[in-house]
């Protein structure tokens, strides 16, 4: 059973127990359905408990986030073969909530809860990747097989790769004054990317099995309209866009219409698992839950130089034209910075059919 933890739990669980704060569970590793043509294992990841310091499954829940961007497809993926959308966060600046609807008086508190956020992520990314290298290095065989050579797929990004224009000016620069390494080059701030899953209908959540046999299934929506959550109706309601005058449920292909730059969000994120494949090795990573309150679109006029990368893969085919998001959330409608929790529906939860690429 995963516990919940906050950014502040993962931040104390590092401060207690350091690099032994995370567990790669090797002896209950499972394979996936179709091993015998994909052989694939899924590893429990686990993380120490800061209060009882025992290893246990968790998920990390949060409150008070801002997309770093607007929900994109993979990059480098056709938009037909996608199984999920990105979210991205990232360290965010005053600069940019400038730039937002937001109360002055509310834009620090969302600083500080954004760093807090961040440092947390980042904590569980570099524990993932130091107990991978561990595993690979120490484990002498018998339940897994590790691919060869080894590729480590992360959800953090920290490196882009150079430009042919970069590649020639590093090549001109004298030893002291080189920039790249191994061909990359190391982004301004990081950016995290967690996923939100899309059945094959391309609508946004979960479908499992509805129990009783046979191969009947239920829909579980991930993303919930946090405007629509009051007094006198407590749960909110799945998220939807206005298409030709209809609401209709989020897509792949018109999520981005809702999930905007900028929007605040809370839910909850599953790290459940670490995926080792003949892909490479990647921590399974995906929101169980995600409640968001849209942002108007804003002309994001300072763009990072991977977000250029991405446009000249997708261009503009990605974007729909006729779908336009709900109406503008008022001021009195978004989520005071000191109010209570969300609280988390129930979501149930499988292992992904396939090998994860975080490509």
């Amino acid at each position: 059973m995963a516990i919940p933890l906050t950014p502040k739990d993962i931040i104390e669980s590092f401060q207690k127990f350091g690099e032994n704060m995370i567990k790669l569970d090797i002896e209950n590793a499972k394979q996936n359905a179709d091993f015998s043509n994909y052989p694939t294992w899924y590893i429990p990841f686990k993380i120490r408990d800061p209060k009882s310091g025992d290893y246990k499954p968790f998920i990390l829940k949060f409150l008070f986030q801002l997309f770093g961007s607007h929900a994109k497809l993979p990059h480098g993926q056709k938009k037909d073969d996608a199984k999920h959308l990105n979210i991205l966060f990232k360290l965010m600046e005053m600069e940019e909530l400038d730039k937002s609807e937001y109360k002055q008086r509310d834009k620090l508190d969302l600083l500080n809860k954004n760093k807090e956020f961040i440092e947390a992520l980042t904590i569980i990314s570099n524990g993932y990747v130091q107990q991978v290298k561990n595993m690979v290095k120490d484990y002498e065989g018998g339940k897994i097989n590790i691919p060869d050579p080894v590729k480590i797929h992360n959800f953090m990004q920290s490196e882009r790769k150079a430009t042919e224009e970069e590649v020639k000016l590093n090549m001109e620069k004298p030893p002291n004054e080189k920039f790249l390494t191994k061909g990359k080059i190391k982004l301004e701030k990081n950016f995290y990317r967690i996923k939100i899953p899309a059945t094959k209908q391309r609508l946004l959540g979960n479908l499992t099995n509805s129990g009783g046999g046979g191969n009947n299934k239920t829909f579980y929506p991930v993303v919930f309209d946090g405007r629509t959550k009051t007094k006198t109706s407590p749960k909110p309601n799945p998220a939807k866009v206005i298409i030709n005058g209809k609401p209709e449920d989020l897509t792949l292909d018109n999520g981005p219409n809702f999930l905007t730059y900028l929007s605040i969000c809370g839910g909850s994120i599953n790290f459940d698992s670490v995926c080792i494949s003949n892909s490479g090795i990647s921590l399974m990573n995906k929101f169980k839950e995600l409640h968001v309150w849209p942002h108007k679109k804003i002309e994001n006029t300072v763009m990072e130089e991977e977000d250029y990368d991405e446009m000249a893969q997708y261009g503009t085919t990605g974007y729909d034209d006729n779908a336009i998001t709900d109406p503008v959330p008022q001021q009195n409608n978004l989520p005071k910075i000191n109010s209570a929790p969300i609280v988390d529906p129930n979501v149930q939860e499988q292992f992904d059919p396939e090998p994860e690429n975080n490509n």
